[in-house]
């Protein structure tokens, strides 16, 4: 089994569970709307995709995980398909995960969560950004790769979410998420990095069919490429139910709780 440099560590620890704000900026109901619109989003309900990590993106060493979303109370399931088997498992479904790993440490079962949660906001980000409990600003536009962006930085209220950080979010000039600029000072004090956004549409909806990772500095420069993170075979309106979030009666395979 590949074990991605930052499978966890590049993966967002913030966790607002609203899907509405009151007002919403202008800016980000202007995001929104580039990318498919908001209603449009949550009316899929579900999804299911592939999502393949390479670590460096140029290497065979990837990991493959069938991935599965319900919108509502942001339920997500996990299978690594490129385990040997039995493929490990981890349902989220809304509160508490559940994994398929015989006596796992705490340490493990958190980092279950935060894979689940983490995988669930980069997936649907650019229509996180109606959440409550956000605050933002208008920041100097940068130049990254030659491209001039405009620039909207976001912080969680005190409070909101598992996280203090910084995400600097890059807007090309039709509102499209193009890169993100981010700390993550829980998991990597004082450290920056920037995740460069591939789009691709799907029933309408403009979604991130490929993410890479790369080092960087509170300046925004460039640095090593980290990991990508390439989504596959992404299909809508799969169905699912609040019961394919909860893990069955399993008899050969152990699972461990955490809440």
């Amino acid at each position: 089994m590949v074990k991605p440099l930052l499978s966890f560590a590049l993966l967002c620890l913030f966790y607002s569970q609203a899907h509405a704000l009151a007002s919403e900026p202008k800016e980000f109901r202007q995001v929104m709307k580039a990318h498919g619109g908001k209603s449009e989003f949550y009316r899929m309900r579900d999804v299911q995709f592939i999502r393949q990590v390479c670590t460096p993106p140029s290497s065979n060493k990837c990991s493959r995980i069938l991935e599965r979303f319900l919108f509502e109370d942001e339920k997500s399931f996990g299978e690594y398909v490129s385990d040997p088997p039995p493929h490990r498992k981890e349902w989220f479904d809304g509160n508490s995960i559940r994994i398929t790993q015989p006596k796992p440490s705490p340490k493990t079962l958190k980092a279950a969560r935060i894979r689940r949660q983490a995988s669930y906001w980069w997936f649907s980000l650019p229509f996180k950004l109606g959440d409550d409990g956000l605050q933002t600003q208008r920041r100097k536009p940068r130049t990254l790769e030659g491209t001039p962006y405009r620039i909207l930085e976001l912080r969680f209220k005190p409070g909101v979410g598992h996280a203090s950080d910084t995400y600097l979010i890059y807007l090309d000039p039709q509102n499209l998420i193009r890169w993100v600029h981010f700390t993550q000072h829980e998991l990597r004090p004082n450290q920056w990095f920037l995740m460069k956004m591939e789009l691709h549409e799907v029933s309408g909806i403009q979604l991130f069919s490929k993410r890479t990772l790369f080092e960087s500095n509170e300046k925004g420069e460039l640095g090593k490429v980290m990991e990508a993170h390439t989504l596959s075979q992404i299909q809508f309106w799969n169905g699912f139910t609040e019961q394919d979030f909860v893990p069955p009666k399993l008899h050969q395979e152990p699972f461990s709780f955490y809440e």
